[in-house]
């Protein structure tokens, strides 16, 4: 695991693409935030060719809320296969909790979760899928649409062979077995955030892009909410 984090790390620090995207984003969005919130106002701008001045700044600030929009799309764009795989490593880290997957050394058995609905699915003894040479099992957390969960299960046999079996959640356990659930996500999506630095790296632009966007669109607000706690 933990090299799958170093080699993701890297993979994003290299990636040159997605740092040009998140630097013009992250740029773009504190500007129009500055507009919004101190009604600073930008005099000139310096490009290749010529120098611009602007005197309509209500103007400049929706065109600076346009060139966020677009570039939360490329960001996104370059941005989305890290999704999965900063999803992947902290899910796998929450499949560690006893809830999901345990081992009783006394009795020499697997216990949770994740083995009950494998026993119960595919009519396996896990115990013997352990501890045989030519049987293997392994699982993944899965998202899906609003609140859909699901487990994938890869389990091979000597008779049998289930790739990428998709199991649902929702119908398999009970409403408090599920809020459980969704308690451990926020639990080690928070403490990802926290102590992975690479989890910031991607999620961080979108946060600042959808804040300046938040900031345009509900200006009449903020400036009352600030005259109100801030002068």
């Amino acid at each position: 695991m933990s090299t799958d984090k170093h080699d993701l790390s890297k993979e994003i620090e290299n990636d040159i693409g997605l740092r040009s995207k998140r630097k013009l984003l992250t740029i773009v969005s504190l500007i129009l935030l500055a507009i919004q919130f101190s009604g600073a106002s930008v005099v000139e701008a310096n490009t290749f060719i010529l120098k611009l001045s602007f005197s309509h700044q209500n103007g400049l600030a929706f065109l600076l809320l346009i060139s966020v929009i677009f570039l939360l799309v490329r960001y996104y764009s370059y941005a989305r296969k890290y999704h999965e795989k900063l999803f992947k490593l902290w899910s796998s880290r929450m499949l560690k909790e006893p809830f999901f997957h345990s081992y009783d050394i006394e009795e020499d058995g697997e216990h949770g979760l994740l083995v009950e609905i494998a026993e119960k699915e595919f009519n396996l003894d896990i115990y013997i899928i352990r501890h045989s040479a030519n049987q293997n099992i392994s699982w993944e957390y899965k998202h899906g649409f609003l609140f859909k969960r699901y487990i994938s299960y890869d389990v091979s046999t000597d008779y049998e062979f289930y790739p990428n079996q998709k199991i649902s959640l929702n119908n398999r356990i009970s409403l408090k077995e599920f809020f459980k659930i969704l308690r451990y996500e926020t639990k080690y999506q928070i403490a990802s955030f926290i102590a992975h630095p690479e989890d910031l790296d991607v999620y961080t632009p979108y946060l600042l892009g959808l804040s300046a966007l938040l900031s345009y669109v509900f200006n009449d607000k903020l400036q009352i909410l600030l005259k109100t706690y801030l002068v």
